[in-house]
């Protein structure tokens, strides 16, 4: 991969003193071929561009759909596997067609603008994630609402509101999503005693101490 890279940066650097006028700085390695080689060599630098466009964003699209159907329609529809293989493959082209595409057009941005973008919404990810291997008593409940609060308020400052403060919206999404990740986690239930067991047994009875003493005293009496 570092390999790929350095000669990118260098063509980058040259293309700031090439091309000081040029307005969409993704367009420096394209646009310096235009200029200084053959049509034909132009055209190959152009459809590799587009390649690896392509390559980099089916895998985006293939992951999108197989978490709606495997996440959503599979458990709440009670989709069988072969049916879910069958959407996960046709949802694709809605995705493209009604999702990506009027995105893209309507307000299109770089790839430097929306790399940033994908990380801040993937970012949201980091509560559960930290919950989920540090702190046993998050919930699923703590985990959805949090998410959901991070997407929004990313989201927000992202397209209507950009970035307040110079900070980028990831870290404002992260900022509400954390505090209402742990406070419904806290109003909710934990996870079973069975599963807390399983992950974390030397905090399972800090957990559910109060349960497990009332329990052992009915059983007593």
């Amino acid at each position: 991969m570092n390999i790929v890279i350095v000669p990118m940066l260098a063509v980058g650097f040259m293309g700031i003193f090439l091309l000081p006028e040029l307005e969409a700085s993704d367009t420096v390695a394209v646009q310096t071929a235009v200029d200084n080689l053959p049509a034909i060599l132009a055209g190959i630098l152009g459809a590799g561009t587009l390649a690896a466009a392509m390559s980099s964003a089916e895998p985006c699209l293939h992951a999108i759909s197989l978490s709606y159907t495997v996440d959503i329609a599979k458990p709440v529809f009670g989709v069988g596997d072969e049916m879910t293989g069958i959407l996960t493959r046709w949802l694709v082209f809605p995705l493209a067609a009604l999702v990506v595409a009027p995105i893209a057009i309507i307000n299109p941005a770089s790839l430097v603008y929306i790399l940033p973008i994908g990380y801040g919404f993937m970012g949201q990810t980091f509560s559960a994630i930290l919950g989920m291997f540090f702190w046993p008593r998050a919930t699923k409940q703590g985990a959805f609402w949090g998410l959901l609060a991070g997407f929004i308020v990313t989201l927000v400052f992202s397209v209507w509101v950009p970035h307040p403060l110079g900070v980028h919206a990831g870290i404002w999404g992260l900022l509400v999503n954390l505090p209402v990740f742990v406070a419904v986690s806290l109003a909710t239930k934990p996870a079973s005693y069975s599963t807390i067991e399983r992950f974390f047994p030397d905090m399972v009875e800090e957990i559910y101490e109060p349960e497990v003493r009332r329990t052992e005293g009915a059983t007593a009496k």
